[in-house]
Order: C-alpha cells, then structure tokens, then sequence
C-alpha cells in the first residue's frame, strides 16, 4: 500500500483571484503564470473551470430575475386593429414572454421609453 507523505496544499482566495486576472491576460499562458507562482498548471485550469462554474450558476440566477421581471403583464391602452402604415409594430419575446406592440408613428418617443421600461 503507498501512503502520502504530504497533506492536500490549500490556496488563500487572494492568491487564487490574482493568478486568475493574470491569465486573463492577453498573451498569457496558463503554465507560464502558474510556473510563475510555483504552481502546477493543472491546479490552476482547475481553478479556471470553477471560476466559470461559478460565473455561470451567477449568470442563471440573473437570467431567472430578469425572466421574472419580463413575464409581468403589462396593459397597454392600444387598438385591437392590425397595423397600418402609420403604425409602430414590434414583437419582443423574452422565454416564453411575447410582446408585441402597435404604436402610431407620431408617437415614437413615447413607443421607445416604453420598451424601454420593459427591456430593463
């Protein structure tokens, strides 16, 4: 049976954090800055697949808010006409979200500060 002679290393935050602006830099090298660091370059892509993990988890927790945010009903005083020539139309889906707007061209100031409220 081999045993292991040397415990698991662990990294501060601090130090993890700066190796991994220094990658993000151009004309960097993962193993380049690792060696810089005394590090091997497999501890650091795994660092960089965790920060992207984590990024994405953040990213999806946004993207749920603002699909939260989007499905609000919001009554708009408009004709139930089909457009006309003289008429904004503009479909905007967001998921499973549609709106879709029918606004007269003489008021188009109006038509864009109402999307975007909505696109917010």
């Amino acid at each position: 049976m081999i045993e292991k002679d040397t415990a698991r290393r662990r990294y501060d935050a601090r130090l993890k954090a700066k190796v991994l602006r220094e990658c993000a830099r151009p004309g960097t090298t993962v193993a380049g800055v690792a060696s810089a660091h005394g590090l091997k370059a497999n501890v650091v892509h795994k660092w960089r697949y965790q920060a992207r993990q984590l990024a994405g988890r953040e990213t999806d927790r946004d993207a749920k808010a603002a699909s939260a945010q989007a499905s609000e009903f919001i009554a708009l005083g408009l004709p139930s006409s089909r457009a006309t020539a003289a008429e904004i139309h503009i479909e905007v889906r967001r998921g499973s979200t549609l709106i879709a707007v029918n606004w007269p061209t003489s008021e188009a100031d109006r038509c864009e500060a109402l999307l975007a409220k909505c696109l917010r």
